[in-house]
């Protein structure tokens, strides 16, 4: 994925990844953000209620590519970095399908475009299941080393340059990957103090586990197995730019969390030892490959 911007203008593309939405919702996403861009475009990962999503595409703004089988996130947001390149976009706007913009934030995103070395632009964000305490800096934007991929406006030439985003990991830890990726080639995450969108993470609910306030997000078992298995493809993959003792602690409590507090505990147990087997065997792979 190497090619060339020829152009010079800032125009904006917005991107959403789509895998059998809520359609009333997926109506408020795109109401949100179309006035914002340039041009939407839907990645539709083999849905099961397309004609339903096709119905609404009422705008000429708005284009949609149909997967023939469920991709995952990681392979949508390249299909959306393609067709920026391909079609002079100079940034990008990745949204999951459950996001919804405030009015004009793409216009505060424009402000910090021509900050150097800036690969992606994000801000605050609310969860639409928990309430969360957001705390805001005093300064209007700070530099951060993680960002969720909803809401974020990325550099389409920087994110070429890096390499996009690894369709291994499919769905979990696509964010954390790109954000490290983005900070050990010493490049930044700009945000914006200010809630920027509204978004919602599983069916997550607040706990109290040992003396912390954690979140649990009861996804599927099918989920529980990506989310385990790339947090450890993660950690070894930036093994030489995170902490790694850190982030055995996070798979430990994430997998304890799991166990405790969520729904068919059997199930997800069983993905958890399939998705540490089945890192194993990427690992000697990647071992092979002088990695």
């Amino acid at each position: 994925m190497k090619k060339d911007i020829t152009k010079n203008k800032i125009n904006i593309l917005a991107g959403i990844v789509l895998f059998n939405p809520n359609i009333d919702r997926l109506v408020e996403n795109i109401n949100s953000v179309i006035t914002q861009i340039d041009k939407l475009l839907l990645i539709d990962n083999n849905s099961e209620n397309i004609s339903d999503i096709e119905k609404i595409i009422l705008d000429k703004k708005i284009e949609i590519i149909k997967n023939n089988q469920n991709f995952g996130i990681a392979k949508a947001l390249n299909q959306i970095l393609e067709y920026a390149l391909d079609n002079n976009y100079s940034y990008f706007l990745s949204l999951d399908q459950d996001s919804i913009l405030k009015e004009n934030i793409i216009e505060k995103y424009k402000n910090y475009i021509k900050y150097k070395d800036v690969a992606i632009i994000t801000s605050h964000y609310i969860d639409l299941n928990v309430e969360l305490n957001t705390k805001f800096s005093k300064n209007k934007f700070e530099y951060v080393n993680f960002c969720i991929t909803s809401g974020s406006l990325c550099n389409t030439e920087i994110l070429n340059k890096l390499g996009g985003f690894d369709d291994y990991m499919f769905i979990d830890y696509v964010d954390y990957d790109i954000c490290s990726t983005v900070i050990e080639n010493n490049y930044k995450i700009l945000k914006i103090n200010e809630i920027g969108f509204y978004h919602e993470v599983g069916k997550s609910k607040k706990i109290k586990f040992l003396f912390f306030e954690s979140i649990v997000y009861n996804h599927s078992y099918t989920r529980t197995y990506y989310i385990i298995r790339n947090m450890y493809y993660y950690s070894y993959k930036h093994r030489k730019s995170i902490n790694t003792i850190k982030m055995k602690f996070r798979i430990l409590k994430k997998k304890i969390l799991i166990l405790l507090f969520e729904k068919y505990k059997i199930k997800k147990l069983k993905m958890i030892i399939r998705a540490k087997k089945d890192f194993k065997s990427k690992k000697k792979e990647l071992i092979s490959n002088g990695r």
